[in-house]
């Protein structure tokens, strides 16, 4: 499945996209930036195809120094930061801080 990201909102720091399927045109997840930080969710029915590294990759471009803060227990989101190119910089509580790999980006 190919995906787009539409914009939504965009306000200084701050964007808000849908993450579309190009093929059918419905949504699939949202993802966002706040500054540098990054968050995504891909809705329940659509998971495991690889969309949230698509939506990621496609958002990563558009940030200077992107930063993921994702729990230990989220194994998933881990999995999509490190195919997305990201690697844990630092420990902070339950959270790890994965930054992007310059030498990939």
């Amino acid at each position: 499945m190919e995906i787009e990201l539409i914009l939504v909102y965009n306000k200084e720091n701050e964007e808000f996209y849908k993450i579309i399927d190009s093929k059918t045109k419905k949504q699939v997840g949202i993802i966002f930036s706040v500054l540098n930080h990054i968050a995504y969710e891909i809705y329940p029915e659509y998971r495991r195809n690889g969309l949230a590294t698509k939506a990621l990759k496609k958002l990563i471009r558009k940030i200077e120094n992107p930063l993921l803060e994702i729990t230990f227990s989220n194994i998933a989101s881990i999995k999509v930061a490190k195919k997305s190119g990201f690697v844990l910089k630092r420990v902070e509580g339950e959270f790890g801080i994965y930054e992007i790999n310059r030498q990939t980006r």
